[in-house]
């Protein structure tokens, strides 16, 4: 899995917790194909990023997934659509790209 400048900043930022892994997980794949041990996480960290796949339950299946029976998930997502958030963010890729319409159907945050 590439190594990226947000994995290089958290391993610096937390340098004295060397048995932490710093990883990117693709919320819209199988942790497993991701070489994620099933059910091997005490804790995720998700800022920010639930709202950008194309399905929900399929995403928090998968962190469920990856998390400990008595893991943590650390979830940070705005929850309120506010017309700047559209403004600013509705021309990034992931904004529009929820299709789970039965939970979203007209807007990629959910309350």
């Amino acid at each position: 899995m590439p190594y990226g400048v947000l994995e290089k900043q958290a391993e610096q930022r937390f340098a004295a917790c060397s048995f932490v892994q710093y990883r990117l997980l693709d919320l819209e794949k199988p942790p497993a194909e991701q070489g994620f041990a099933e059910h091997g996480f005490d804790l995720v960290v998700a800022a920010n990023t639930l709202h950008a796949t194309a399905d929900l339950g399929e995403a928090v299946a998968h962190v469920e997934q990856a998390l400990a029976p008595d893991g943590w998930l650390i979830l940070m997502e705005p929850a309120k659509p506010l017309r700047w958030f559209d403004l600013v963010f509705g021309l990034m890729e992931g904004w529009w790209k929820f299709a789970d319409t039965d939970l979203r159907p007209s807007h990629p945050l959910l309350a």
